[in-house]
């Protein structure tokens, strides 16, 4: 719907920018402890909410990769948690 409604696109662009900005603040405190040294924070986020983003329609749309197939939220938080987790603790 943002693609077509620019009152709908600035306020997902809101929604999407308070989420970065938080994301961000979790970068910076996983960067404090070594992980993903010498990376952009606020690009980090950016990449790892769209991630999320995807991977949740991606999950449950119909013809998604797993048509045939219903992805519980536990499963779906576990497996976008360790995949966060991972990629901002880890050092480089």
């Amino acid at each position: 719907m943002s693609m077509t409604d620019q009152q709908f696109a600035r306020a997902w662009h809101n929604i999407r920018q308070q989420g970065i900005r938080g994301f961000t603040t979790m970068v910076r405190k996983g960067q404090a402890a070594g992980g993903a040294p010498g990376l952009d924070p606020e690009l980090i986020a950016s990449a790892v909410t769209s991630m999320i983003e995807y991977a949740c329609y991606n999950w449950t749309a119909r013809g998604g990769d797993f048509p045939d197939r219903v992805i519980d939220d536990k499963t779906a938080v576990d497996v976008l948690s360790h995949v966060i987790v991972q990629a901002v603790t880890r050092p480089r």
